[in-house]
């Protein structure tokens, strides 16, 4: 039976549409997936929705099967739209490919590709060998959009890196006194919370710990509160810090050179990839006298009855080395990291070449000063055309304040997300273990 040009067109127009909706659903696991990837799905027959459902929680049931459940027998003869093709193996939940031959589903239309080892096609595979009618990289662009975190992270095996500030018109983040309460307003601060929300840890150094005394976390109803992290070196944190009296309540690690007793006694090896990206890198400096070791093994015995991991990681001049420390982070399921830090952070991060988007809020304000903070500090590049020029910019409009976003091109960190991954707020926060033992638990 031959179809025409315009029967042609109006299906593609009606695939549009429910492959947007199963977009739309997809973003309410922000926050609640990770490290999983936030997934949408559409069940339609006749033209007519009959079920539509996201990945909610990490380790409950996937976006396709809670669609299917929720058609019931409805589903036999139907189409399902699914942002991320299905997966087909067993994780945490069963296949969703087996679920999808089982309710008598008779096309699938597939968005994003899943680089998982596990999947990569195979999924798609499946269901065409079962006699599915399979239509892939459907609105794909636009379904990548959903999950740069994903593909990053289950493709290096690292944490996604965003870093952020607030900066005045004149490039300054305090006054020359550190005053910086409230640069930006009101809209600015109730965004930048959302941003920990969408992310899977919070990060910090121990300059702004002592000097903000923060609490880093996202404060509005029905939040996920992120793992908070400081770099610290010396492990100088003061113990009635914000963030070491709540760690009981939300998970909170200092990044430091010093192995405390308690993970000293329980340290399990690192996986042989971690060793071997590691090997290379210079040893941590030395601890200091017996006494300064004891006392810091005090400190970190009362850090640890209050609720903080000690993280031990390497140095490189004397500061945290970041590849190895998110090396660490990823082998603990953290596949996204939303930096906060002050200027010799930013730039420790900038200099690792392993960032993949800035969130510069900018506020209509001046304060000037040689002395004044700026957002990025360290040596900086000493020629223009080395430093980095941000691409997909976006900006936005945030009460009188301004925020620009965009990636950084080139980086070691470039995941392989189609073009244009800007995203929305409640776009992408999740991913997949990093040995790529499950795509989707």
């Amino acid at each position: 039976m031959r179809i025409s040009s315009t029967e042609i067109a109006a299906q593609q127009r009606d695939d549009a549409a429910f492959m947007r909706q199963a977009i739309s659903i997809a973003g309410e696991g922000t926050g609640f997936v990770s490290p999983n990837p936030l997934v949408g799905a559409v069940i339609v027959k006749d033209g007519q929705v009959l079920a539509a459902a996201c990945h909610q929680k990490y380790g409950a049931e996937h976006a396709e099967v809670r669609a299917i459940a929720a058609a019931g027998a409805n589903a036999r003869g139907a189409t399902l739209y699914c942002t991320l093709e299905p997966c087909c193996h067993q994780g945490k939940q069963p296949p969703c490919t087996e679920a999808i031959k089982k309710a008598g589903i008779t096309r699938v239309v597939i968005g994003s590709r899943d680089p998982n080892p596990l999947v990569s096609g195979k999924g798609q595979a499946e269901l065409t060998a079962a006699g599915i009618a399979v239509t892939a990289d459907f609105l794909r662009g636009e379904c990548d959009k959903l999950n740069p975190i994903f593909f990053h992270y289950i493709t290096t095996g690292l944490p996604y890196v965003a870093l952020k500030y607030a900066m005045s018109l004149d490039g300054k983040i305090a006054t020359c006194r550190g005053d910086s309460q409230w640069i930006t307003g009101a809209e600015a601060r109730s965004y930048g919370h959302r941003l920990r929300h969408k992310y899977k840890a919070v990060l910090i150094g121990r300059g702004t710990a002592q000097a903000d005394d923060p609490l880093l976390t996202a404060r509005f109803t029905g939040a996920s509160q992120p793992v908070r992290i400081v770099l610290d070196s010396q492990l100088r944190i003061s113990p009635q810090a914000k963030l070491v009296e709540t760690a009981g309540e939300i998970p909170t690690i200092i990044a430091t050179d010093f192995l405390s007793p308690l993970a000293e006694k329980s340290a399990a090896p690192l996986p042989n990839a971690v060793q071997g990206a590691s090997a290379n890198r210079s040893p941590s400096v030395a601890l200091g006298t017996k006494a300064a070791q004891a006392a810091r093994a005090e400190k970190a015995q009362l850090l640890e009855a209050k609720g903080v991991q000690i993280l031990q990681t390497e140095l490189v001049d004397g500061q945290i080395a970041i590849a190895p420390l998110l090396e660490k982070l990823a082998a603990q399921k953290i596949d996204s990291v939303f930096v906060e830090g002050g200027g010799r952070v930013h730039w420790s991060f900038i200099e690792s070449g392993l960032v993949n988007k800035v969130y510069a809020f900018i506020a209509p304000v001046i304060i000037g000063g040689a002395a004044a903070l700026t957002p990025v500090e360290g040596a900086g590049f000493p020629i223009l055309a080395e430093s980095w020029k941000l691409q997909n910019l976006e900006s936005r409009k945030l009460g009188k304040d301004l925020l620009l976003t965009g990636e950084i091109p080139g980086s070691a960190a470039d995941a392989p997300a189609a073009e244009n991954t800007a995203d929305s707020l409640f776009s992408p926060n999740s991913s997949v273990t990093s040995n790529n033992e499950e795509k989707r638990l």
